[in-house]
């Protein structure tokens, strides 16, 4: 087994192995059981499977894959591609997330070093491509409020905190807010651009995963090859130019 990803709504997981093409959903509520294998077509038989992952919407019923190049998603209910993100990096797909805010935006991230984000109604071209990092990415986290953050670990040691505004839900709230009276502008904040806003260097090894803390908004973790765990902070800079304060 090379991954495992809990379901954020219920007592079921998904596992799967780099080269069986297929994803098993387990039942952990009582007795470990299988419930379900998700067949995966793959562009190339000597493809590898890489990650997978739970969208938080569709009531837990959207699974997300890495395979190749390519990303999928399917439905848990009738067991159909959902959508195809081909070719979404030159090599490698590595890891994806889904944007909690936005159910038709999702994140990918490969052996490139890049970050790209797309809108799974047009899939044919990235809204965004970052490139935060110097070697393969081996994870991409969408914050789970503030979705134009974006957390990668890398193979170049490095955790990367980058900011997607102007692909995010904040965005679309600002166009909304564009017809509101003037004399508001006195009271504008600097908002953050687009770009990488923090480097974390403490690894001496490979970052193979991160995550955000699900008690604190402001805190991640990474977690480098060798083992060891770095719990770090957003700045505040950046967090009260989140917050608008």
């Amino acid at each position: 087994m090379s991954c495992l990803e809990w379901e954020p709504t219920s007592m079921r997981c998904a596992t799967m192995t780099p080269f069986t093409p297929e994803v098993q959903l387990l039942d952990m509520e009582n007795e470990p059981k299988i419930i379900q294998n998700l067949k995966i077509p793959l562009q190339n038989e000597e493809d590898e499977m890489f990650s997978v992952r739970w969208s938080p919407h569709f009531d837990g019923n959207m699974l997300g894959v890495t395979t190749g190049r390519t990303a999928l998603c399917f439905d848990c209910r009738t067991e159909n591609e959902y959508l195809k993100v081909k070719d979404a990096h030159p090599h490698r797909a590595i890891s994806m997330d889904f944007n909690p805010n936005l159910q038709h935006v999702i994140a990918t991230s490969g052996d490139d070093g890049y970050v790209r984000i797309w809108d799974t109604r047009s899939p044919s071209s990235a809204l965004m491509s970052l490139h935060p990092h110097a070697h393969w990415v081996w994870s991409v986290r969408f914050h789970p409020v503030h979705d134009q953050l974006l957390l990668t670990g890398g193979s170049d040691a490095s955790v990367v905190l980058s900011c997607a505004q102007s692909v995010s839900s904040e965005q679309q709230k600002e166009f909304r807010d564009d017809d509101e009276d003037e004399e508001e502008e006195e009271d504008f904040v600097e908002k953050l651009q687009d770009g990488q806003l923090e480097r974390i260097d403490e690894h001496e090894d490979s970052v193979y995963a991160c995550a955000w803390s699900s008690a604190d908004p402001w805190t991640f973790a990474s977690l480098s090859y060798d083992g060891r765990m770095i719990v770090s902070n957003v700045s505040r800079k950046h967090k009260y130019a989140l917050m608008q304060l």
